[in-house]
């Protein structure tokens, strides 16, 4: 399907005797009011404008999206299907995604709180308008106006780096894992499968032990505050002046099975029992005769 091009601009075409060669320098006349180079000889207009205004009316074919090209923004045509500039680039992202599992996860992703807003609020972060010639394009290097380090922009609206980006998108959040001691660390993302917001943390162990779902962690991992041997306490959030806590999720180094919750000790211990090469029966039996004969115990061995 072929969609029709400029065929709501809101301005007239340019006579044929009055039209400049293409990539001839001219007054756009688009909106930007550049003298630049023209792309459209039709309507006369730049590069940008002839991108922005091409398919101004169409609708984004995205059922959550409401967006309406108007020639605030760039439309684009892929696999017969009109996109608004930010489900475009996100179709980019998912290009795996059959059109229906795309479009679902743009409604989830719709339903994201708003992002920046209190940041934005307590004066930590500003826009920067698109049409400031200083700004600088997504992906590309500049001074992050958070940190102020010279890094890669990775969001241009607000001239962030991917730091500040995590650190500012949903400040005062926080993780929505919960469980028997609830996750306090700031959330830096949003999950639209799960519709919640998650930290670094929680999002790394559901990673690492391949969990079904956040759900599963916060309701048969985060509940366990017992050692599962010893039955010691022990806490999922990290003591204050300390760099982690003292649950340790146990799992199988070679089926990737999570076993259990335990405590430092137990963990370090059951993992020694293992590259000892013995099974835990025969070690502990070993274990017992050793305390019950220990070979160097004879009173001739040591001073009385």
């Amino acid at each position: 399907m072929a969609f029709a091009k400029y065929q709501n601009v809101p301005f007239a075409s340019k006579p044929k005797e009055q039209r400049v060669r293409r990539d001839d320098m001219a007054a756009c006349q688009g909106g930007c009011c550049r003298y630049t180079q023209i792309l459209n000889t039709e309507y006369q207009l730049c590069s940008s404008c002839s991108y922005r205004w091409r398919y101004n009316g169409h609708s984004c074919d995205v059922p959550s999206c409401e967006t309406v090209a108007d020639g605030t923004e760039r439309f684009r045509s892929k696999n017969n299907k009109m996109l608004c500039g930010k489900c475009h680039a996100s179709w980019k992202n998912l290009n795996w995604c059959v059109w229906e599992r795309f479009c679902e996860e743009r409604f989830l992703w719709q339903l994201r709180p708003v992002t920046y807003q209190r940041a934005e609020a307590e004066g930590l972060v500003e826009k920067v308008s698109s049409k400031d010639k200083q700004r600088i394009k997504q992906n590309e290097l500049g001074d992050c106006h958070g940190c102020g380090r010279n890094a890669r922009i990775i969001n241009a609206e607000y001239q962030l780096c991917n730091l500040c980006r995590n650190k500012y998108q949903y400040y005062g959040e926080t993780c929505s894992v919960r469980g028997a001691e609830p996750c306090e660390s700031p959330a830096v993302s949003f999950d639209t499968n799960e519709s919640r917001l998650i930290c670094e943390s929680c999002k790394t162990v559901k990673a690492k032990y391949n969990l079904t779902s956040y759900r599963i962690y916060e309701t048969q991992i985060r509940t366990v505050t017992d050692c599962t041997i010893c039955k010691k306490k022990v806490s999922h959030n990290a003591a204050e002046g300390e760099r982690g806590c003292s649950a340790y999720i146990d799992h199988d180094h070679e089926t990737g099975v999570v076993r259990g919750v335990l405590c430092r000790a137990c963990n370090c211990a059951e993992g020694f029992i293992k590259s000892t090469g013995l099974c835990p029966e025969e070690w502990g039996r070993r274990l017992i005769d050793y305390y019950e004969s220990p070979p160097l115990a004879q009173s001739w061995t040591q001073n009385t």
